[in-house]
């Protein structure tokens, strides 16, 4: 059975260039949701929007909610509470969890790691920075919801005033490598750039 629009049949759905294997997610309250690649993986828990697509080898899980036009693809993950909608984009290895918001035209590409109380309404409200410091660490800086910026680094999540306490001469925050001058330097960069976004959003 042909339909309009994106090339669709019973089993395939074309999400950009050609028709790939595809169903309809069925949602938590039974309803049916948007479309999902046979190579992406939904829970049961989660909710899928009518209008919302999950493709390639991405993963939806948890209680997350992808809806509106949102799309979720590549190898990104998107679980917790995180809610993906309006005209947001998960892509690359993207990953969204706990409380965070993509929403808008957010986006969130590459290794980027939007988490907590992150509000992603921009393609400007996150961005990524690779490898620092001694061990070559992705680091995002994300928009939290009350407009401050977040700095994720490995496993460590801060403020970028907790950023350059932890990476101060003689601090013993359990990262002493950072302290050794080439290392600070990248995170000094890192935190540069951090106060200087946070001070772009408040202007807007």
């Amino acid at each position: 059975m042909m339909t309009e629009g994106n090339l669709m049949t019973e089993r395939t759905y074309n999400f950009r260039y050609n028709p790939v294997p595809a169903h309809r997610h069925t949602n938590p309250d039974g309803t049916e949701g948007g479309w999902v690649a046979d190579t992406a993986t939904v829970a049961p828990t989660a909710t899928i929007g009518p209008n919302a697509r999950v493709s390639d080898d991405a993963w939806v899980f948890g209680n997350a909610r992808v809806y509106g036009n949102a799309r979720v693809s590549g190898n990104a993950r998107v679980y917790g509470n995180a809610r993906v909608y309006g005209n947001g984009w998960v892509s690359d290895n993207g990953c969204v969890s706990g409380d965070a918001r993509v929403s808008g035209n957010g986006c969130v590409f590459g290794n980027a790691w939007v988490y907590g109380n992150a509000r992603v309404e921009v393609a400007r409200h996150v961005l990524t920075v690779e490898p620092v410091g001694s061990e070559g660490r992705t680091v995002t800086i994300w928009r939290h919801q009350d407009g401050t910026a977040r700095i994720a680094a490995g496993c460590w999540t801060g403020t970028p005033d907790e950023l350059a306490e932890r990476i101060a001469p003689g601090g013993a925050h359990g990262w002493p490598k950072a302290t050794e001058g080439r290392w600070r330097a990248d995170y000094e960069a890192v935190i540069a750039l951090a106060r200087a976004r946070q001070a772009e959003w408040a202007a807007a």
